[in-house]
């Protein structure tokens, strides 16, 4: 990770930070790490973004809101919009789980001049307010911001969409012999069968409404905008080809590396996949269910590209300079996410 050179480059930064908890609990939910290794975690993240002072960072995961993301700000005194997008039952903050309570956030440069321009809710049921959140199951929301880069305002769209099993030509009949393996009576294996296609049409949903989110918007806000985040699909799927397709997005990474795979979610290099990867919950002891026992084998078995950065239709492929994967390899013995996260320089923004 290298400072800028030139200061007219444009740095765009997309980071899932990883939680580290299992969501499962009713007081609290399981945690995977202690509470030095999660801070030695944050330590390198600022760092790293330090380094790099991006214009633009993207991160998903941030919990708990607002501490974090005011943490992450003060230390590398940036500005931000956030939205809590999950945190169980509570009022003014309190409430359980009482260590949950993530979402996602847009970070610039004090001298960039963020603002927020609404939020919507992808999927879920349930009320989540700043100050009130009533719902025991998963939420997912996009957010949006304008920033002005040198004179010139963008939009920057954040997202994290619906995590599951990926059940598509590439991976099914690996994923029916991992099923098959399992010693599970036939109803139970057709319910999981039926869990599996229910989530990819979760994020098929998702990707309707995050288009349709972005339609309007810049309907409103007549910019350039950048769409990213962890979408929990690859590139190769159909929820993703419809949204690139029909918003005419270009794919950054692809643009620079047509021929690398580019991994961000990668169990043969990171070591931190290993926790949700784990056939056991947090605790280490109890085993996982038929869905979540798949969905860990999934974890373990199948690299993936599913870290975006994409560009509206305004930018051309010879604005991006440079993409790389970022926080990809240890520092100090830990890897900073159980995702890599993604770098993304620009020459300019369109005129």
């Amino acid at each position: 990770m290298n400072r800028k050179t030139c200061t007219q480059d444009i740095t765009l930064v997309n980071m899932n930070v990883w939680f580290g908890l299992d969501c499962r609990g009713i007081l609290k939910f399981g945690e995977y790490e202690p509470g030095n290794i999660n801070a030695a975690r944050f330590q390198n993240l600022t760092n790293g973004l330090k380094n790099l002072q991006p214009d633009v960072i993207g991160i998903q995961e941030a919990n708990p809101l607002p501490d974090y993301i005011r943490k992450l700000t003060n230390t590398i005194d940036y500005d931000a919009v956030w939205r809590v997008t999950n945190s169980g039952i509570k009022i003014m903050g309190f409430g359980i789980p009482i260590n949950f309570a993530a979402g996602n956030a847009i970070l610039a440069p004090r001298t960039h001049g963020i603002k927020f321009l609404g939020s919507r809710r992808l999927s879920g049921m349930g009320l989540q307010t700043r100050y009130l959140s009533m719902h025991v199951r998963e939420l997912r929301d996009v957010i949006a911001a304008r920033v002005d880069i040198r004179n010139q305002s963008i939009i920057v769209f954040n997202t994290q969409i619906h995590y599951g099993v990926v059940w598509n030509k590439t991976w099914r009949q690996s994923l029916a012999a991992m099923i098959d393996s399992y010693n599970i009576p036939p109803k139970v294996k057709e319910n999981l069968l039926e869990s599996i296609h229910n989530s990819n049409r979760r994020r098929r949903q998702e990707i309707s409404r995050i288009i349709d989110f972005v339609k309007k918007t810049t309907q409103k806000y007549d910019y350039p905008y950048i769409i990213m985040g962890d979408f929990n699909a690859p590139i190769e799927s159909s929820e993703m080809a419809e949204l690139v397709t029909e918003l005419g997005l270009l794919d950054t990474y692809a643009v620079k590396h047509p021929n690398n795979n580019g991994f961000t979610w990668n169990p043969a290099q990171n070591t931190n996949t290993g926790y949700d990867a784990s056939p056991f919950w947090a605790n280490g002891i109890t085993p996982r269910d038929p869905l979540n026992k798949l969905e860990a084998q999934f974890d373990r078995e199948m690299a993936r590209r599913i870290d975006f950065v994409f560009l509206s239709y305004q930018f051309e492929p010879n604005m991006i300079k440079d993409v790389n994967l970022i926080f990809n390899r240890p520092t100090n013995g830990l890897f900073t996410s159980d995702h890599f996260g993604l770098q993304v320089v620009l020459k300019h923004l369109p005129p």
